[in-house]
């Protein structure tokens, strides 16, 4: 980190009750560097990621905060890429790059098919925009190291997530329905990952939390503007609501169902809204109808 080609930074670490001597590594650091500036909790103790990332937050004077976490490190463009996307779009409250994921094979692999939706969406960007309609059914960001986000944004976010694990994926559901999103398309973290019984957990606790995403999405955020902006992107996602069902002679059913936009949720009821039967040659000018005739 200390390598970074831009200068204006500082390096927040802060001791977790580590039981080895990392904190003699680091204090040896900040005593040689400047930028580097060492934390730790009261007592030593071991107060987990929610409260470190507080207390890091807390004593950090940038205007964005950009993260590093143990297994992982930064490509020394990593901070002078993000700057000039910031001083290209000043407007941008979150930059997010893809990572270089390495370690074991299977996993990795794993880990790229599984994000590969997520950075086709975030390749379109052409300027910052709100990303929480397009994430909202794909992985969140992969890790903490690919992220940086301004500050005043971060601090208003809930450090309460539904699951132990889920700290990141919680926090990035909260800021994107308001905050605007920017991509840098460079590999700009190097992402460790190895398969264990926690990196299952931890898929795990992922699905816990986007099963809980709309649930708890109205108590942390203004429900009314989430609704409004749920509203104006629905028909890019429309098909997701269709289902096509292959029936004799080529012939294909293309069943609607209602959708009702609720506080809580969004439920697809079992009622027929609409039901035709098109044949593939009209499937577009069919669709392309049913778009137009569909009112919530």
């Amino acid at each position: 980190m200390l390598n970074q080609t831009y200068d204006n930074f500082e390096i927040i670490v802060v001791d977790d009750g580590s039981t080895d001597n990392s904190a003699e590594i680091i204090k040896e650091y900040a005593s040689k560097y400047n930028k580097v500036k060492y934390f730790q909790h009261e007592n030593h103790a071991n107060k987990g990621l929610t409260s470190t990332i507080l207390l890091a937050l807390k004593h950090a004077k940038g205007e964005y905060i950009a993260f590093c976490e143990s297994d992982d490190y930064w490509h020394p463009d990593h901070l002078e890429e993000k700057v000039r996307c910031i001083c290209k779009f000043p407007d941008a409250d979150i930059i997010v790059n893809p990572p270089h994921i390495f370690g074991d094979k299977s996993t990795v692999e794993n880990y790229r098919l599984g994000f590969y939706t997520l950075f086709y969406k975030l390749r379109r960007l052409k300027k910052p925009e709100n990303m929480f309609v397009r994430m909202h059914d794909t992985y969140t960001f992969p890790t903490f190291s690919c992220v940086m986000v301004k500050k005043d944004k971060l601090e208003k976010a809930k450090f309460n997530p539904p699951t132990k694990n889920g700290l990141d994926i919680w926090l990035w559901f909260q800021l994107v329905v308001n905050c605007k999103v920017m991509y840098v398309n460079k590999e700009l973290t190097y992402w460790y990952r190895h398969e264990s019984n926690a990196a299952k957990a931890n898929k795990e606790e992922e699905k816990t939390v986007k099963v809980n995403y709309f649930e708890e999405l109205d108590k942390e955020v203004n429900y009314s503007k989430f609704q409004r902006i749920l509203k104006k992107h629905i028909f890019k996602y429309f098909d997701k609501y269709i289902w096509n069902i292959r029936v004799k002679n080529g012939y294909f059913i293309r069943r609607l169902f209602k959708i009702k936009i609720t506080k809580r949720k969004i439920d697809l009821t079992q009622e027929n809204f609409l039901l035709t039967i098109i044949k593939p040659p009209k499937q577009l000018m069919y669709l392309s109808f049913l778009k137009i005739i569909y009112i919530f």
